[in-house]
């Protein structure tokens, strides 16, 4: 990604987004950068992690990469962590 804003919708390196995935599981998205592409369009790339309730279920983690837009639309729940 090139040019990265620092915001974009809100949206920073190192939040955190969460949405239900089915039952008690959710899939917990943390923002590693926020750019444009080379079409100008602003993406988000991050990092996926399942969660059953409070629990991590997975040890490894998948980054993807959306269109800011499709982002938003998908990951509705900002979330803390809590230590």
């Amino acid at each position: 990604m090139q040019n990265s804003p620092k915001n974009h919708n809100g949206i920073e390196v190192g939040s955190l987004y969460r949405r239900g995935v089915g039952g008690s599981m959710s899939e917990i998205a943390e923002v590693v950068a926020v750019g444009f592409d080379r079409m100008g369009i602003p993406h988000i790339r991050f990092n996926t992690h399942l969660m059953r309730g409070n629990y991590a279920t997975t040890s490894t983690t998948e980054q993807r990469t959306l269109a800011v837009e499709s982002f938003c639309a998908r990951y509705k729940e900002r979330v803390q962590l809590t230590k």
